[in-house]
C-alpha cells in the first residue's frame, strides 16, 4: 500500500521543484544568449539578372523593398532563432530529466513480488 505524505514531505518536495525550476531557468537563459543567429536574409538576391535599363529598374525595386523591411524581417528571424534555440536546449533538459527518472524507477525495489 502506498505510503501517505506528510505536510512536511510535500513542502520539502515542493522546494526542491523550485529550486531544479530556478536551475533550469538559468541554464536555459544563458544557454539562449550565447547561440549565434543561424537566420538571416541574404543581400545577393536583391539584384536582377536582367540586362539594361529592365534590369536596373528590377535591381533598385528590390533593394528598396529590402531596405524597407530589412529591419523587420532581421528581427523577426533573430527571435524565431533564439525560439528555436531554447526549444533544443528544453529538448535536451527534459531528455536528461526522463533518463535520471528512468534510473531512479530501475534502482527502485519492486514491490509486486
Amino acid at each position: 500500500m502506498a505510503e501517505q505524505m506528510t505536510d512536511a514531505d510535500i513542502q520539502a518536495l515542493m522546494q526542491e521543484i523550485r529550486a531544479e525550476a530556478a536551475a533550469l531557468r538559468a541554464e536555459t537563459a544563458k544557454a539562449v544568449t550565447d547561440v549565434p543567429v543561424p537566420v538571416h536574409l541574404r543581400p545577393e538576391m536583391g539584384y536582377s539578372s536582367k540586362p539594361g535599363l529592365v534590369g536596373k529598374a528590377i535591381t533598385l525595386a528590390k533593394r528598396v523593398s529590402e531596405k524597407m523591411v530589412h529591419h523587420v524581417v532581421e528581427d523577426a528571424f533573430d527571435r524565431v532563432s533564439q525560439r528555436l534555440t531554447r526549444i533544443d536546449v528544453m529538448m535536451d533538459q527534459q531528455e536528461r530529466r526522463i533518463a535520471a527518472l528512468e534510473q531512479r524507477l530501475d534502482a527502485m525495489p519492486d514491490d509486486r513480488a
